[in-house]
């Protein structure tokens, strides 16, 4: 049962984007059946952080999911 504590290592975040932004994050959340905005950027900024820090040779490898 849920206990509506987030699990250790994770923290809550928010923030403002432009429509374009969340017109992106609601496409990324259709392509991957995430359930919800906030599950939809925590995939979106993992995604990025992979890129970002070198973690994947080729971006294309985050987006299916690989590294």
């Amino acid at each position: 049962m849920p206990t509506g504590r987030l699990r250790p290592g994770r923290v809550k975040i928010a923030g403002v984007v432009t429509t374009e932004v969340h017109d992106a994050l609601l496409a990324y959340e259709k392509e991957r059946d995430l359930p919800t905005m906030s599950q939809t950027v925590g995939a979106a900024l993992q995604e990025w952080l992979e890129i970002r820090c070198g973690r994947v040779q080729n971006p294309a490898q985050a987006r299916e999911g690989r590294k």
